[in-house]
């Protein structure tokens, strides 16, 4: 495998987070968190999600991806990343040795983190729209721009039934 370029210069800031919304269907509710990998510039080059406590292990492979298939631009290695997290910092120093690891404030996540809470309060805003012509029960599902029902009750029926739970009850 070639080695990858290293630019002179070239930050790469790194983060973990909660993210702004909870997985409801497996088993316990649990607000998963995601690994960022940006650019100066404010370019999201890569990200991972998983459940808590489980991308601090995979944090050195998802930077070594990302640095092979970033999401923007050409592969190319980032001479350091900055990170927030203690924690993050050393399992990135533990993976990559010749890398410069900086523990220190990054902004530009917590930027990122921002763009999603308000994409998600307009996302919820389409729910509750949407929920005029869709199931009551069923208007805060995955898809809230398809006017079709999505549970399990009444997958194909028409867009104006009252709710799933009285499309259950027998007749």
């Amino acid at each position: 495998m070639a080695s990858k370029k290293r630019r002179p210069g070239i930050e790469w800031v790194g983060g973990l987070v909660s993210m702004p919304a909870y997985v409801t269907c497996e088993g316990a509710p649990y607000r998963p968190e995601a690994l960022f990998w940006m650019n100066a510039e404010g370019a999201v080059l890569g990200h991972a999600a998983g459940r808590p406590g489980e991308l601090i292990g995979l944090a050195s492979e998802s930077l070594r991806s990302t640095i092979e298939r970033p999401m923007v631009g050409q592969p190319h290695a980032p001479q350091r990343v900055r990170v927030a997290s203690h924690d993050l910092a050393e399992a990135l120093r533990a993976g990559h040795a010749g890398l410069e690891v900086v523990c220190a404030s990054t902004p530009e996540i917590d930027a990122v983190l921002v763009a999603m809470r308000e994409k998600k309060m307009d996302s919820t805003w389409t729910r509750k729209r949407a929920s005029r012509h869709g199931c009551a029960s069923c208007s805060r599902s995955r898809y809230p721009l398809r006017s079709a029902c999505r549970c399990l009750a009444h997958p194909r029926a028409p867009p104006t039934r009252p709710s799933c739970a009285q499309a259950a009850e027998p007749a």
